[in-house]
């Protein structure tokens, strides 16, 4: 399967699972947003329960991508 084009936004993308699905969709081609509260070097720090913050990262990511 191709995510060529799709975007998408990972949380809990720093560790477990959630690196594993960013790994996965990165690998089929997706640009892909790993956000967690201790995220890796390529993350974004993000606490899900801050429903503000969340809007933002969803805010940047459309303004930079385009979706």
């Amino acid at each position: 399967m191709s995510f060529e084009g799709k975007v998408a936004i990972v949380t809990g993308g720093g560790s477990g699972i959630g690196l594993a699905l960013v790994g996965a969709l990165r690998s089929a081609g997706a640009v892909v947003v790993a956000a967690d509260l201790e995220p890796g070097s390529d993350g974004v720090k993000l606490d899900v329960t801050d429903a503000a913050a969340v809007q933002t990262l969803v805010d940047q990511v459309v303004a930079e991508h385009g979706r």
